[in-house]
């Protein structure tokens, strides 16, 4: 079974107040240009956000290690983002990457040993002599970047949403790639299509390619978030069920 614990720490979710309520505390007032509440100002106030939550993002990326933790802390500035669009971005990316930095890191780690593993047994069997050697090679790379590729799909949205051990991080993590397939392929196809049109045409990378320092992997994250409660909703809703 999947266990997961909500966090109880951190941040805490603020009550926003909607449109509705909005005009009626206003009388039906109509921002101006220069407020806040003015359509334009609340979408670059949206902007900023994205924006500066993906430069900090790559910030903390630059020491390979801490990619993990450097991820999580953006799965949970777009979590925060999700509830209500006014997030502090700054305390809430290093709030979640300082307390989320040991559990990101040894999941980071756990998943590159994995793919690691996984390539040097792709190796050994393209210089295998014979054909079982060669079948278990490619059986070995087969199981352990799927297991790898379950597991990191899920692990930094769940670091970043529930209050959990190491351990059970870990298993979640894997139980949830592998319950929810579906979902974990439209994930890596959400990641993988535009990398691999910037890869493929590097014409495009000339005219956009800013959009990937400037807010490119923010957007991802933040489309990847709205995946991850749709699954948390499912795993919740399973939970229930069969406790009847």
């Amino acid at each position: 079974n999947i266990e997961i614990m909500a966090r109880t720490g951190g941040f805490q979710e603020n009550v926003n107040v909607t449109e509705t309520e909005e005009k009626e505390n206003t009388g039906g007032y109509t921002p101006g240009f220069f407020d806040i509440d003015h359509p334009f100002n609340r979408f670059m106030n949206k902007a900023g956000t994205f924006i500066v939550a993906n430069l900090l993002f790559l910030l903390c990326c630059v020491p390979i290690a801490t990619i993990g933790a450097s991820l999580s802390a953006l799965n949970a500035v777009m979590y925060e983002y999700r509830k209500h669009e006014d997030v502090k971005v700054f305390s809430t990316f290093f709030g979640a990457f300082k307390e989320n930095f040991l559990k990101a890191t040894v999941g980071w780690i756990t998943g590159a040993a994995l793919l690691s593993m996984g390539v040097v047994g792709l190796l050994y069997s393209l210089k295998a002599a014979s054909l079982v050697a060669m079948f278990l090679g490619f059986a070995g790379f087969g199981c352990l970047t799927f297991i790898s590729l379950c597991f990191l799909t899920f692990y930094f949205g769940l670091i970043a949403k529930y209050d959990n051990d190491i351990v059970s991080q870990l298993k979640n993590g894997v139980l949830l790639g592998v319950t929810y397939v579906r979902w974990g392929v439209l994930i890596w196809l959400l990641w993988i299509i535009p990398l691999g049109l910037f890869y493929l045409f590097w014409d495009i990378l000339m005219y956009v390619g800013f959009v990937w320092p400037m807010f490119g992997f923010s957007v991802l994250v933040n489309i990847t978030v709205m995946i991850y409660n749709r699954v948390f909703m499912l795993v919740k809703s399973r939970e229930i069920t069969d406790e009847y």
